[in-house]
């Protein structure tokens, strides 16, 4: 029998690629381990000077692990796992694995040795590591008001900026930053949950803080409630989300949402629209334009066109022939001025279809802001501006178009009081607003 033989206890992390006795894990606590990983961690219980072969490490010798949720390796056990040695070695090598609950801290590992055999000494028998656990997220936030219009010195408008996590961790805090535009008051803020908002008047920012914890794939919901001057402009709004542990901070950490204003003026000499060149797109309908001066909607008239596209000028040598399409405008006016009121209803107040090689059914959608007329005779004109919402064409027409309507054997006599019809010769071009382009 071998008295005071010692057995040694090398603590290793196992996390590297091929097992060997190297430590990964520093003992210096400077070591990352993100939250939600699994970690393996290894220990070799051996001394070649002492332990050998006809004095073994006995079989029931047993090797602990415990797993501590703090820096000390003291207090509260968190996880562990004991091993006992079946068959007696001269190295007894052992390989444990622990997820990471998804709380942010410091933890240490300690390894103890107990021998079966009361005669040998394990001196040496723990062996410890220290570390902490952080977060690896990259955090994506988006911006929308759900519609693409608004009416100066209208109702509020309520933002919802939606912060999702795409991991590869749960998330960590993280900030949402809002600089609310001098053309808008700030109203108020309702922050997701486990979250809390404030807003400073001095900067005109909202500031929203998210706790820890947001899931992989998980969405965290703010709402920020705005109200607008009477002579507001164009609505360019734009938040960011950022975190000490965003991975890939990129274009994605930002959100930018724009409003184009509808202009209530009147118009009776028709719009200013600057055209922006090509594309254009045009077309007719001899009996395509129709106004009812008298609708459910108290002061409002319906403006209505159906008129059939034909051609698309890409360039001044290029064009594209368009089968089997219709363009349908439907706004309401004021039945007292002419004056523009907006949309005929909440989806799109301009839609182009047809059917063109390459490109969708649909061409383009979009949201009135602007309205114009002129009284020539039987030809008058009548002008309208969009926000292009969607469509296949919108890549090379822009966010923002002009409608031209030539309105041959017009009955319109320059009133809105009363109804009136005509034929639709339209253009569509891109047109340059005040609203920049997004």
């Amino acid at each position: 029998m071998v008295t005071g033989a010692d057995i040694t206890c090398t603590f290793m992390n196992t996390q590297a690629s091929t097992p060997s006795v190297t430590t990964d894990l520093k003992d210096s606590g400077g070591q990352s381990i993100t939250v939600g990983a699994t970690v393996l961690y290894g220990t070799v219980v051996h001394d070649t000077a002492l332990v050998t072969s006809a004095h073994p490490i006995p079989a029931g010798s047993t090797l602990t692990f415990n797993l501590y949720n703090n820096g000390a390796c003291t207090g509260g056990v968190a996880d562990t796992e004991q091993f006992t040695l079946a068959s007696p070695t001269t190295s007894w090598a052992l390989v444990g694995t622990h997820t990471f609950a998804t709380t942010f801290g410091s933890y240490c590992y300690l390894a103890q040795f107990v021998s079966s055999d009361p005669n040998i000494v394990a001196s040496g028998n723990a062996s410890n590591e220290y570390f902490s656990s952080t977060y690896s997220n990259d955090l994506t936030i988006a911006k929308s008001d759900s519609s693409a219009t608004y009416v100066p010195g209208g109702s509020n408008l309520t933002y919802t900026l939606t912060v999702t996590n795409l991991g590869p961790t749960v998330s960590g805090p993280f900030t949402v930053s809002d600089v609310i535009p001098t053309n808008m008051t700030f109203v108020s803020s309702v922050p997701a949950i486990g979250s809390g908002c404030s807003y400073d008047g001095p900067s005109h920012t909202v500031t929203c803080t998210g706790s820890a914890g947001l899931a992989v794939n998980g969405q965290a919901p703010f709402t920020i409630t705005v109200s607008t001057t009477t002579n507001s402009g164009c609505l360019v709004n734009s938040a960011t989300v950022a975190s000490a542990y965003d991975t890939s901070p990129n274009a994605n950490n930002t959100a930018t949402d724009k409003d184009g204003w509808i202009d209530t003026s009147v118009h009776p000499t028709g719009l200013t629209l600057t055209s922006s060149g090509f594309p254009s797109i045009s077309g007719s309908n001899l009996t395509g334009l129709t106004y009812t001066a008298s609708t459910s909607t108290p002061g409002a008239g319906l403006f209505h066109v159906v008129a059939t596209p034909s051609l698309i000028r890409l360039s001044s040598v290029s064009s594209l022939v368009v089968t089997s399409g219709s363009l349908t405008v439907d706004v309401l006016v004021s039945n007292a001025n002419g004056a523009l009121i907006g949309g005929a209803s909440s989806g799109a107040d301009l839609t182009l279809t047809g059917t063109v090689t390459g490109y969708g059914n649909v061409l383009l959608t979009g949201k009135v802001v602007k309205f114009g007329s002129r009284e020539l005779g039987t030809i008058d004109r009548f002008d309208l501006a969009f926000v292009v919402t969607g469509g296949s064409l919108t890549q090379f027409i822009g966010k923002d178009i002009g409608l031209a309507i030539t309105a041959e054997s017009s009955t319109f006599t320059g009133s809105f009081t009363g109804d009136f019809r005509s034929g639709a010769k339209f253009t569509i071009v891109p047109v340059t607003q005040s609203c920049p382009v997004i």
